[in-house]
């Protein structure tokens, strides 16, 4: 919480406790979170149903926490996709991928992994860009 209240006094009111909403990016990467600026807008939507142009303390916490679980997530799952990366491309190979999903750990029925197929791979390409696919499993708009 005290990183937050340093955020609130370099960018907001220390004495309020709040920001103002045109800081809340600023803030956040201060916080090394890197939003999006759709993510800053919808927070702003969300917290700021009243129009008064300020996010308090606890919605700041709120927003923190919820950024923080998603980057947490998404680099872990990253992490685990890039150990499939064998020349550190950034993509891998469907017929990787086939195998890993069907075969390794938590073992997934051929049809699901298909349509995992058909997801990662739109273009037909025959390789699956981690960080997108990561996004899309996370429900993080690219």
């Amino acid at each position: 919480m005290q990183d937050l209240r340093d955020v609130i006094a370099i960018y907001g009111n220390q004495a309020a406790e709040n920001i103002p909403k045109d800081s809340l990016g600023s803030a956040l990467r201060a916080l090394k979170l890197n939003p999006l600026q759709r993510e800053i807008d919808d927070f702003i939507i969300t917290f700021d149903k009243e129009g008064t142009g300020v996010l308090t303390l606890e919605q700041l916490a709120i927003i923190y926490s919820r950024k923080k679980k998603d980057s947490d997530t998404l680099d872990q799952l990253l992490a685990a996709f890039r150990l499939l990366d064998r020349e550190g491309s950034g993509m891998i190979g469907v017929p990787e991928f086939r195998y890993y999903m069907s075969r390794m750990g938590e073992l997934m029925p051929e049809p699901d992994v298909d349509d995992m197929i058909k997801v990662a791979d739109a273009d037909n390409s025959g390789k699956i860009n981690i960080e997108k696919f990561g996004k899309y499993l996370m429900g993080i708009k690219d």
